[in-house]
């Protein structure tokens, strides 16, 4: 898929010409003239085909093309993507993902319980069990930003969550406290991290 974006400048003269009527009766001639002019923003998209049909990168291009399908034929493509996502061995779950949104839920079972196991043996299945627990390393930044605390804890419990978890997958501490920092930095804006 290949696309571009930007602005065009639009400028248009107009010019118009008419009669003046009073009482039925034509009593001269009226010019009237206008102008405009502004940026237009500019989109274009080239969806290209794949082998295994057509493929968007972007989501909003997704929802678009599939928001103008008839419901029954949405249904349709998702089963026949999981299919295929299912003969190509595809994580189990996209492919119950896309059986569910078929309106499938027992063609997506097995897929799903293979998802929880495999997300058992990596680890993934446990990584948010205390997620709302907050890092020492948070509560001590926190602490020093009364704004950036009252903010944090203002924020949607789903959005302490992700945060939560961001901070917590970092891999090495110079990973954590640099996103520690910007979570604090952030809050006292009243703005979140963007994830």
């Amino acid at each position: 898929m290949r696309g571009n974006a930007g602005v065009r400048w639009l400028s248009t003269k107009l010019a118009s010409t008419g009669n003046n009527i009073a009482n039925g009766t034509v009593t001269g001639q009226t010019v009237t003239s206008s102008s405009y002019s502004f940026w237009l923003p500019r989109f274009s998209l080239v969806v290209e085909p794949a082998d295994s049909g057509y493929r968007f990168r972007h989501a909003l291009v997704r929802e678009a093309v599939l928001g103008r399908m008839p419901p029954h034929d949405t249904a349709r493509a998702h089963r026949e993507v999981a299919e295929r996502l299912a003969e190509l061995g595809a994580p189990p779950v996209r492919v119950a993902h896309h059986y569910l949104a078929a309106g499938l839920p027992s063609r997506a079972v097995p897929f799903v319980l293979r998802a929880v196991e495999t997300a058992k043996r990596n680890g993934s299945w446990e990584a948010l069990n205390d997620v709302d627990a907050m890092p020492d390393g948070l509560i001590a930044a926190l602490a020093t930003d009364e704004r950036a605390r009252l903010h944090f804890e203002g924020f949607a419990p789903s959005t302490r969550r992700m945060i939560l978890y961001w901070i917590k997958s970092a891999q090495r501490a110079e990973t954590r406290a640099r996103r520690i920092a910007e979570t604090v930095r952030l809050a006292a804006d009243n703005r979140p991290p963007r994830l």
